[in-house]
């Protein structure tokens, strides 16, 4: 069956890439107006409703967002809230090229994004995104502005997202425990230099170190890896 089709859209094209290139050039047909450091992003109602339920409710619920037809969203950066229409309109065919978004924080804030407007699509596109970009290479600044981003910004239900940035902490450990950010990201209770080095605790750090899927948490993978590399040595 031939996919509709709608006066004035190029032949080939589908009708979310004709919405797509409308939004980022003509706004011939879009309707609702997101803000975000004084930039405006026009959009559909009819793309972006379906996929981010805060933001249907923002462009129908009584109160002035949809009489207005605009939100402000002053939580975040434009060039996420740019990355995140891309991935809203996003074909499946025809994904976004991470190319240009090579930092982990960006997808970080991404998924911060998309869980607090509530869309799974830019959800799923971070954490797919961090499993990649985990193979390298990443800076320590990165990695630790992601982690600091997590715990000011982030709701305490996404250890999904938070079990994505285990293996990049266990992985770039020795990058990170020399780093004041990264300390104080540490509980001091947890510092390894108030913690004895015995052949026991040596022993049972290694033994849970081996086994990544004990590390149910970033703050326990994070004491885990410092710990680790302190008293073990490795």
């Amino acid at each position: 069956m031939a996919a509709p089709s709608v006066a004035g859209m190029p032949q080939g094209m589908s009708i979310i890439d004709w919405l797509n290139h409308d939004r980022k050039n003509s706004h011939e047909f879009t309707d609702f107006t997101i803000i975000c450091e004084g930039q405006n992003f026009p959009v559909h109602r009819v793309i972006v409703s379906p996929k981010c339920d805060s933001l249907k409710k923002a462009m129908s619920g009584p109160w002035k967002e949809p009489q207005e037809n605009q939100i402000d969203l002053k939580e975040t950066k434009a060039s996420i809230v740019s990355l995140f229409l891309d991935v809203i309109y996003e074909e499946p065919e025809k994904p976004v090229k991470p190319e240009s978004f090579k930092l982990l924080s960006t997808w970080t804030r991404l998924y911060i994004l998309g869980e607090k407007y509530i869309a799974p699509a830019a959800q799923n596109k971070a954490r797919q995104m961090v499993q990649q970009l985990r193979q390298g290479p990443l800076t320590a600044d990165d990695i630790i502005e992601s982690l600091e981003l997590l715990y000011s910004g982030m709701a305490s239900k996404s250890f999904k997202f938070r079990d994505e940035l285990i293996p990049v902490v266990v992985g770039y450990k020795k990058d990170l425990v020399h780093n004041p950010r990264f300390l104080e990201l540490l509980r001091p209770e947890y510092r390894a230099a108030k913690i004895p080095s015995t052949p026991a605790l040596n022993a049972s750090l290694c033994s849970i170190a081996q086994d990544k899927a004990k590390l149910s948490n970033v703050w326990f993978a994070i004491r885990m890896a410092y710990l680790e590399y302190n008293i073990s040595g490795k």
